[in-house]
């Protein structure tokens, strides 16, 4: 069956709608039975399938269709999400065997159970910290000890232009790793107050394994980083991971905020980015975030423009030719400014 834009989009809403942490406290809401076979695709291509199984799966909503695929996403989740924490744990150990205890952030810090049920959410890869030098160096050797071995020579790495080592990976592991040298992109050293937030690590002892975490606030400026200004230029074409803007939206909750209307308010510091605005434009309109600052409209216009199927580049850009877009002079200018980057893709996938 071939839905209409205004069902591709009614799709897209209820899902965002659903998974909202503001909305936690309500019961979710059925879908027209039609628009079942894509909520299930998004939220494949959202990395969310299992996040959407534990909400609506008591409810009585899911299909039989619908709830045997989710709910063997969710297994596999599970499953998944239990072998790579052992994978951590082992890592920790390992690191803890040599002195060195290290910061455990974004996706690795939900698997040792910190804030929610650690399969609720995808995960490709372990994140781990290690501000100082001297224990970055420590640390590769207690990974080249653990049988870990960098996808590229070490040697080779060049600091200034990655946050993060060559990704690291051992036979039979589950996931790769990733050694970050910085909390986040040189080219957004300016954004939040790196120096403070090395400060502030919250040391941590979990059933021995000693290991530091981020403080709150501090682990909400990454994630807002991550869902909008480090996702360029996925986020100006709309190939977003959700999942990521579900993570800000949760740790958003958890930090106890409760309304935002400036980017400063959860730690960016070099002034307002235009990313900036169309991620809180988005959460606001189709999350609920409690953001009362700019809105970037054209962005919004853009995704009543999108269809959510793979497309040729000329109709991707046709669709962005909204009204809104074409009277709009930061519109032209993000146009301008990923046109090259679209060109490369050939076929964008608009996902929002």
């Amino acid at each position: 069956m071939t839905l209409s834009p205004h069902e591709l989009s009614e799709a897209r809403d209820w899902i965002c709608g659903t998974l909202s942490p503001f909305r936690d406290a309500t019961p979710p809401v059925a879908p027209p039975d039609h628009l079942w076979p894509e909520i299930v695709r998004l939220a494949d291509v959202w990395l969310v399938a299992p996040r959407l199984h534990d909400r609506v799966k008591d409810h009585g909503l899911l299909p039989a269709d619908a709830a045997e695929v989710l709910g063997a996403v969710s297994e596999y989740a599970t499953l998944r999400a239990d072998a790579m924490r052992a994978e951590l744990e082992d890592l920790i150990a390992g690191f803890n065997d040599a002195g060195l205890e290290p910061v455990v952030f974004k996706g690795a810090e939900w698997l040792m159970g910190h804030y929610a049920p650690h399969a609720r959410r995808l995960i490709s890869d372990l994140d781990l910290w290690f501000p100082d030098s001297t224990e970055q160096d420590a640390a590769i050797r207690v990974l080249a000890d653990l049988g870990y071995r960098p996808l590229t020579p070490i040697e080779e790495h060049d600091k200034s232009r990655s946050h993060h080592f060559p990704p690291f990976h051992r036979k039979g592991a589950v996931a790769r790793l990733e050694l970050h040298h910085r909390l986040i992109r040189s080219t957004l050293a300016a954004s939040m107050d790196l120096e403070g937030a090395a400060a502030r690590l919250r040391p941590t002892d979990c059933n021995g394994l000693r290991y530091r975490r981020l403080d709150p606030g501090d682990a909400l400026t990454v994630a807002f980083l991550q869902s909008g200004r480090m996702a360029i230029p996925g986020f100006e074409t709309r190939k977003v991971a959700v999942s990521k803007w579900l993570d800000f939206l949760d740790r958003f909750v958890l930090a106890g905020r409760s309304a935002i209307s400036h980017p400063a308010d959860i730690g960016i510091r070099d002034g307002v980015h235009p990313t900036d605005i169309q991620l809180l434009t988005a959460l606001k309109e189709k999350f609920d975030l409690p953001y009362s600052g700019m809105r970037d409209e054209a962005y919004i216009a853009s995704w009543a423009a999108a269809r959510m199927v793979e497309d040729t580049l000329i109709k991707s850009l046709w669709r962005s030719f909204t009204w809104q877009n074409i009277s709009s002079p930061e519109a032209w200018r993000r146009f301008a400014t990923y046109l090259p980057n679209r060109v490369r893709e050939v076929r964008i996938n608009k996902i929002l």
